[in-house]
């Protein structure tokens, strides 16, 4: 085996230079009350590592998103987050606001959402425009709630929906494109469960 093999082999099945965890604003909230789900990524390795952060401008970039469950049905829900819900590429342009250089140790919080309340739909079974429009903003009722959060940043995957969507390369701003080559690539889904009381 070359050197070249040993050294992909080594990156490959070695750890992981960053680790994400979902942390919660409360573990226990009241109805009424607002809760706040972060991702947070950490450099567990011994040298500085580049990640990028979820937030969305309509540029390629690292997506994110939440959703909320109570046992096996899913709440839709109003709050701000670093990404919006439906997220459509308008542009080209990747800038270096998008990437954080941590060094060892070091903690950034890539996303973050906030639920402020929950969308009562009613009969409707469906979740277009018009059924948000009518759908009433209640409190989360007492009970144990879940938030599963996914995050993922593939630089070939988001070439081919840019090249595919639009027939377009990517531009880079100044000091971006040496930030995207050495982004850490990484798709992660976690959970983390809080109560209402």
């Amino acid at each position: 085996m070359s050197m070249t093999a040993h050294l992909l082999a080594a990156v490959l099945v070695g750890p992981a230079p960053v680790q994400f965890e979902v942390k919660l604003s409360k573990q226990a909230i009241k109805p009424g009350e607002s809760i706040r789900a972060e991702l947070v990524a950490k450099n567990t390795s011994r040298q500085p590592v580049v990640v990028a952060k979820a937030i969305w401008d309509g540029a390629p970039a690292a997506y994110a998103n939440a959703s909320l469950y109570r046992g096996a049905v899913e709440y839709r829900y109003s709050g701000k987050s670093s990404m919006p819900m439906a997220q459509v590429m308008v542009s080209n342009k990747v800038d270096r606001n998008r990437f954080v250089t941590l060094k060892p140790g070091e903690s950034v919080v890539v996303y973050w959402t906030d639920v402020d309340a929950v969308y009562d739909f009613g009969s409707s079974k469906t979740r277009g425009k018009e059924d948000y429009a009518k759908a009433r903003l209640t409190d989360l009722a007492p009970g144990r709630y879940e938030f599963n959060v996914e995050y993922g940043f593939e630089r070939n995957q988001l070439k081919k929906n840019l090249d595919q969507d639009w027939q377009k390369v990517i531009e880079f701003g100044p000091g971006a494109e040496s930030l995207w080559t050495s982004a850490v690539e990484a798709k992660y889904s976690g959970k983390k469960t809080f109560v209402v009381r």
